[in-house]
């Protein structure tokens, strides 16, 4: 957990937010969760944990590696070779993220690294079973892709 004033994040301990937790994850401000799935993958995988700390109450490192991938008994990314580095930090009202990417390989790879999030704009007393009562519907959805090529970095 980080936190500064009335914004904080809960997370596992990968830093992710699982939907549908039972533990009330996500991100929250003024007793509402504004972010409620924060799902990170390395070739629809997820990565393994090395190491996390929040040695702040504001900001926290998170370092994850890949599992070894085969298909078809071809090696696709050999286990431990990538390494992503979550750092976050929430500081005057805004929660900032950077993710980067190392590789250990030896030779160029190739992967794909997914972000899904998604958003509930639930009051936390609701969340935690406190209160009940009407509650909003989603309207609309709306999915985006990025994608980079890390010879351009």
């Amino acid at each position: 957990m980080i936190k500064e004033n009335d914004l904080f994040l809960l997370t596992d301990d990968k830093g992710n937010i699982p939907v549908d937790n039972t533990y009330g994850l996500g991100f929250y401000t003024k007793d509402t969760r504004f972010l409620s799935k924060f799902d990170l993958k390395i070739n629809g995988e997820d990565p393994i944990l090395l190491s996390s700390s929040a040695d702040e109450n504001y900001s926290a490192r998170i370092l994850l590696t890949n599992p070894h991938m085969e298909k078809d008994g071809e090696l696709i990314l050999w286990r431990e070779s990538i390494e992503l580095e979550y750092k976050r930090l929430i500081y005057d009202v805004v929660l900032y993220e950077t993710i980067q990417v190392k590789s250990y390989f030896p030779k160029p790879v190739e992967f794909d690294i997914s972000l899904l999030l998604d958003v509930d704009f639930t009051d936390m007393f609701i969340i935690r079973g406190f209160q009940y009562g009407e509650i909003g519907k989603r309207s609309g959805e709306e999915q985006t892709y990025l994608s980079w090529d890390p010879l351009l970095l």
